[in-house]
């Protein structure tokens, strides 16, 4: 067998090896409702006081995972007299250019960079959007976990995120590009009503995949009985 973490890429993985077709099969990223909901009651260290829009991204700080595009977007928001504080969870090898751009641009009181943590799911949960800027995913975790949370989102267009989202429901999904991610994302800051509309959504979606473990393990005792 081989397992995919969404159908988009099965479908690539059927697309480019053809005779692995009858083998592939996709099987979700677990996410467990259940455990993310409880960990997100973590004391941490977030400005309750704060009167602006709190707005949260999480991956490694890394190229693909396109946080360079977030930094030139919060620079925008502040050019245009927004107030906002946006918090960066996560640590990578990207981390100083990142420190350097933010610095650059004079962002120091809006960009938090968080770094590494275990349990990144209070800074979702405490912030009004939830921001994925990757330009490379297979499934997208934080992106699942987030609509656990019931954030509303913000996307760019990978593998696997129509398979989470749907346009304009419980979020939005944009081009790998700085202009439309802005844009949406200030749609979302100007427009209290539809961030509201897409938590309503998505408290009544079912986001819990635990289950999917049970396609592993009927494979495992089918594959034991014929031993």
């Amino acid at each position: 067998k081989i397992y995919a973490v969404s159908n988009e890429a099965k479908n690539k993985i059927d697309e480019i090896i053809p005779i692995a077709k009858n083998r592939t099969e996709t099987l979700f990223n677990i996410v467990s409702s259940k455990i993310i909901n409880n960990m997100k009651h973590e004391n941490i260290n977030f400005d309750e006081n704060f009167e602006g829009i709190n707005i949260a991204t999480v991956g490694r700080l890394s190229h693909e995972k396109g946080q360079d595009l977030a930094i030139e977007v919060m620079y925008r928001l502040k050019q245009n007299g927004y107030l906002f504080k946006w918090y960066l969870v996560g640590d990578g090898g990207s981390r100083k250019k990142y420190e350097e751009i933010i610095h650059k641009y004079g962002l120091e009181k809006e960009c938090i960079l968080v770094g590494a943590t275990v349990n990144p799911y209070p800074y979702i949960d405490k912030s009004d959007i939830y921001v994925q800027t990757s330009r490379h995913e297979g499934y997208c975790l934080t992106l699942a976990e987030a609509r656990c949370l019931h954030k509303p989102i913000v996307s760019t267009n990978f593998i696997g995120a129509y398979e989470q989202i749907t346009n304009n429901k419980d979020g939005y999904i944009t081009s790998c590009n700085v202009e439309e991610l802005y844009e949406k994302i200030k749609y979302l800051i100007d427009n209290k009503d539809i961030r509201e509309k897409f938590i309503f959504n998505l408290s009544k979606e079912r986001i819990d995949t635990i289950r999917e473990i049970s396609k592993l393990i009927t494979y495992i005792d089918g594959e034991s009985m014929n031993l």
